[in-house]
């Protein structure tokens, strides 16, 4: 659950621009974390649905 609150505060980031956005870590994140990423997108339509 850790990871899936880890890709919420990524989204905030992102979302609300929190700060300065720094591409490489966006990429990074983006690069090493996409299943991370397929099932926090995937809660958030299975909570919505």
């Amino acid at each position: 659950m850790i990871r899936l609150q880890e890709m919420a505060q990524f989204r905030n980031l992102l979302v609300h621009r929190y700060g300065k956005i720094d591409t490489k870590r966006i990429f990074i994140i983006m690069s090493e974390d996409i299943n991370d990423i397929k099932q926090f997108v995937n809660m958030i339509l299975k909570y919505i649905s």
